[in-house]
């Protein structure tokens, strides 16, 4: 005889099923909610106006939003969507309050109509290869809207797919295989604990590449945290420096935090308030060879509970070397070439060249007019160093020069009038690279 096998934990199985089922529409709801859809009236590459959409990511309940800086390049406006194409729906003017210095990412500040979804910030130190992620935005922007609405926000799942590291062996982009496709540009990406990992900046056939988590807080402390040290150079043999960390920009109080000394036996010390400022007093080691700068790690926490961190520089020289990224957003030539030929607006030119200091970084398509024919070409170099940016028009057989950009490199410049030739204007700006210390344990 038969007898039937009672399985008495099938209801165990069901009930961790349900309990995973949950999370999981617990983490799509979180990536909803926080995800922004962004409409942008802009400067096209024609010269012309236009409006293009992206994506970004709320990171604080405020209405501080993170995307890619190209999505709002050259913006005349810029509105942000809050839970699109959804019974909660609201649009906000936003500002540009911070910029990456080298890599694709703008901070934005939005008059939220009240407290925004957000998601908290996640790290990639554990992230391995094949863990499992979500994407969320806005792909295609209004082509997946319904009429005149807004889009919803598409939540695509996948996994890591690469973790590529520079030369210094610090991560510099997450590949993800996941669907993505145009308009996903400043789109969240997301561990499997709802955590931002990533920002979704460049699309390929078959993956998307994310800007890792870190610069982003790179980005935020930068914009939140004024960092000061007393005095500036730290002592040749070592010895005492004070602290003090103030409040700026999207933040107006700080409760208390911590500072320390990357790869250093010492432990992190409280930085104590007083007032709207905290202070603290660190002992800098004596200076080795070769060491213009100190890494200094510096995390604050605002009364809401939100966390922010700097890495900030503490000179052991009077003038140390400063790494600045050159961006060169544009530079319009004048309809009269250098030989005196008219372009011809059916009549496209072939080649231009851009050289930076003799070295070739940028060699053009054919295009009309010339207009705005450089976007987003980017420079090394640093504080104090002679620049000369030199345009050369390439006729069917022969380089003219076209024209040259002259100047001193310095932290926070913006150059918007060429030097000679025949170039009408540019829009270069340089902004100072952040120290990066391999740990910040």
């Amino acid at each position: 005889m038969i007898r039937p096998i009672q399985i008495a934990f099938v209801p165990a199985i069901v009930a961790a099923l349900s309990a995973t089922a949950c999370r999981a529409v617990e983490r799509g709801r979180a990536a909803e909610q926080a995800s922004v859809y962004i409409k942008v009236e802009a400067i096209g590459s024609d010269g012309k106006p236009c409006v293009r959409t992206g994506s970004g990511v709320c990171v604080a309940p405020d209405g501080l939003v993170v995307t890619n800086q190209h999505v709002i390049r050259l913006a005349n406006t810029i509105r942000v969507v809050f839970h699109a194409a959804t019974a909660d729906e609201y649009e906000s003017a936003a500002e540009v309050i911070g910029v990456h210095p080298d890599r694709d990412l703008a901070l934005l500040q939005c008059r939220a109509e009240r407290a925004a979804a957000w998601i908290p910030l996640g790290s990639t130190r554990d992230l391995q290869l094949t863990d499992g992620v979500r994407c969320a935005g806005f792909p295609l922007g209004g082509w997946m809207a319904d009429g005149n609405r807004n889009p919803s926000v598409s939540i695509s799942v996948g996994s890591v797919a690469s973790l590529r590291k520079n030369a210094d062996g610090r991560l510099c982009w997450i590949d993800v295989g996941a669907p993505v496709a145009g308009g996903n540009s400043g789109s969240a990406v997301l561990d499997e604990a709802s955590q931002l990992i990533g920002i979704l900046t460049q699309r390929y056939e078959s993956f998307g590449r994310a800007t890792p988590v870190e610069y982003v807080k790179e980005l935020l402390g930068a914009a939140a945290l004024d960092v000061r040290f007393d005095p500036a150079v730290a002592p040749e043999d070592g010895g005492p420096v004070d602290v003090v960390v103030k409040p700026q920009g999207p933040v107006s109080d700080l409760l208390h935090g911590l500072v320390w000394i990357p790869d250093q036996d010492q432990r992190p010390i409280r930085l104590k308030p007083a007032g709207n400022t905290l202070i603290a007093k660190l002992r800098a080691p004596p200076r080795q060879d070769g060491q213009p700068q100190l890494p200094i790690v510096v995390q604050a926490t605002t009364p809401d509970g939100l966390g922010w961190e700097r890495v900030v520089g503490l000179n052991r020289l009077e003038r140390p070397p400063v790494a600045i990224r050159g961006i060169i957003d544009s530079i319009t030539l004048q309809r009269l070439k250098a030989n005196g030929w008219r372009w011809d607006a059916d009549a496209p030119d072939q080649f231009c060249n851009l050289y930076v200091n003799g070295l070739l970084v940028k060699q053009t398509d054919a295009v009309r007019n010339q207009y705005r024919f450089l976007t987003e070409t980017a420079f090394d170099c640093q504080a104090g160093d002679s620049v000369r940016i030199v345009v050369f028009d390439k006729d069917l057989s022969r380089h003219d020069l076209a024209g040259e950009i002259c100047f001193t490199a310095e932290p926070g410049l913006t150059v918007t009038r060429p030097t000679a030739g025949e170039l009408q204007d540019c829009e270069i700006t340089l902004r100072a690279v952040p120290l990066r210390p391999v740990s910040l344990e």
